[in-house]
């Protein structure tokens, strides 16, 4: 490989870039998890967007919106991706993955979305702490409930009860902190 081949290869990301990204990718997970159906199809595409995310950020308009930006990246691999796999008989058709498409961006806006984001936020800091940790556990961590009751000395159901008590608890609280903010 010469000089000028390995030149392009180098990637410089800034800070503000990186954090961008970061922040993007429960949201691009959430997205593709939408269309795909499957964690693993999920995760293995995030990784294809994350990489062409990368390798063309100089190609990205500082002025305009990164997340609409990114998510425009998603579809293609997606497309992509189900190009590679048109054999598999569980692929959703191309017009009802634009169907799709269509009713998340009327549905869920992309301020809607971070408003009730900025609101999970909150409602978290609010729970107790052992109500957090075991959310953390749960979701962030990906642990089993059954893990979970193990570590705690509780049955898998006692788990599951509490994990439903605070997933209605948190709920409760973004609806109440998003419905008194006005919607554009």
């Amino acid at each position: 490989m010469n000089s000028s081949q390995n030149d392009k290869e180098t990637l410089q990301l800034t800070t503000e870039w990186v954090l961008r990204l970061t922040e993007a990718q429960p949201r691009l997970l959430g997205f593709l998890l939408k269309r795909l159906g499957n964690p693993d199809q999920a995760h293995e595409v995030l990784q294809e967007v994350n990489l062409v995310i990368c390798r063309d950020a100089e190609k990205f308009n500082q002025d305009s919106d990164f997340l609409a930006w990114a998510f425009a990246i998603a579809r293609y691999q997606i497309l992509a991706f189900r190009k590679r796999q048109s054999r598999d008989r569980l692929v959703f058709p191309a017009d009802l993955a634009a169907s799709l498409d269509r009713l998340d961006s009327e549905m869920f806006p992309n301020d809607v979305c971070d408003r009730r984001e900025t609101a999970l936020q909150d409602c978290l800091v609010q729970l107790m702490p052992q109500q957090r940790k075991l959310i953390v556990q749960r979701y962030a961590e990906s642990l089993s409930v059954k893990s979970i009751a193990g570590e705690l000395d509780k049955s898998a159901n006692a788990v599951s009860i509490m994990l439903h008590r605070i997933r209605e608890k948190l709920i409760a609280c973004i609806e109440s902190k998003t419905i008194t903010e006005p919607t554009r």
